[in-house]
């Protein structure tokens, strides 16, 4: 079964042009074919145009509607001639048209108004976003500052609770009362004065004035002197050792506290007996290491009686 398509077909007479629709198969060749017309009403000249497949022979179309090929337009006949209009349709189809264009450049209106509220929208949007996105960046920067803060404050809490601890673990370093004084140092403590006007008292007084304070000084320095002997051995070395170091680290050589140790063995015994012992002739010709630890040796070996007679009277060995 072939398939059909509608053509349009331009029917030329001698006085008008009318147009009709002719049913073609699909295998109509692309020609211009010519058919008589005779329905009753007009008498001329059909002229049908298709654009059907290609490869499709004329004899093909003739066969199944009988038209002839036509290579050279015959069409007879007038030109088209549009229907005039009254002045009232003029004017009707006036007013229809600028009704078109009013509604035209309306929903063109209308259209921008949308476009400029949706793209309002959406940059109100987009400032609203912008807007919660710095918020919430302020409000995590917020939170970090105040994380901060507090790890700093425990940090400091720890650090000072630590600090505490080593002090409280850290042995106390101890303040020896004064030794001595004399009486110039006297004037100054009983007038509570600078230096400077101390010195002017001092220089007023009398030979006899001066002596006063001189003895009343060598009498302090004597009572300081008990009490400073007092409160050593109240203390152990190890505090006087920690007091002699912040001292001499200060630079305060003299005020470094000095104790004597127990009576021991006399030094200069073992000197004497090592020069004794080196001329013994046993010991000519030997390297000193040698003389040394066989003195050594022999010291052990004496009594005490007879170490004590290499020194009358044995000597203290202060140590600072």
């Amino acid at each position: 079964m072939l398939s059909l398509f509608a053509r349009r077909v331009a029917l030329s007479t001698h006085c008008s042009t009318a147009t009709y629709t002719r049913i073609l198969p699909l295998s109509a060749p692309s020609l211009r074919y010519r058919r008589p017309l005779d329905n009753g009403f007009h008498t001329g000249t059909v002229h049908l145009v298709a654009s059907p497949r290609r490869g499709v022979s004329t004899e093909a179309v003739a066969a199944s509607g009988g038209a002839k090929p036509l290579t050279k337009s015959t069409t007879t006949g007038r030109k088209k001639r549009g229907k005039e209009l009254t002045p009232e349709q003029k004017a009707a189809q006036a007013v229809l048209l600028q009704a078109k264009r009013e509604l035209e450049r309306r929903r063109k209106k209308e259209q921008i108004a949308a476009l400029k509220a949706k793209l309002k929208a959406q940059a109100a949007k987009k400032r609203e976003a912008a807007a919660m996105k710095r918020k919430r960046l302020a409000e995590k920067e917020r939170e970090a500052a105040a994380l901060q803060r507090k790890r700093l404050v425990e940090k400091k809490k720890k650090f000072a609770q630590q600090e505490k601890e080593r002090r409280a673990k850290k042995p106390k370093i101890i303040k020896p009362p004064p030794k001595s004084i004399n009486g110039f140092a006297l004037l100054i403590h009983e007038l509570k004065k600078g230096p400077s006007e101390a010195v002017v008292v001092w220089r007023n007084l009398s030979e006899e004035g001066k002596r006063e304070y001189a003895a009343r000084a060598k009498e302090v320095t004597q009572r300081r002197k008990e009490e400073f002997d007092a409160f050593v051995k109240t203390v152990t070395r190890s505090d006087i050792f920690r007091y002699n170091s912040q001292q001499r680290s200060k630079g305060r050589t003299k005020s470094v506290i000095r104790v004597k140790s127990k009576k021991t063995r006399p030094l200069m015994c073992f000197m004497k007996y090592m020069q004794e012992f080196r001329t013994r002739p046993d010991q000519a010709g030997k390297r000193p290491v040698e003389v040394s630890k066989a003195a050594g040796k022999a010291w052990h070996s004496l009594t005490q009686e007879e170490r004590d007679s290499y020194n009358a009277v044995p000597s203290e060995s202060p140590t600072a």
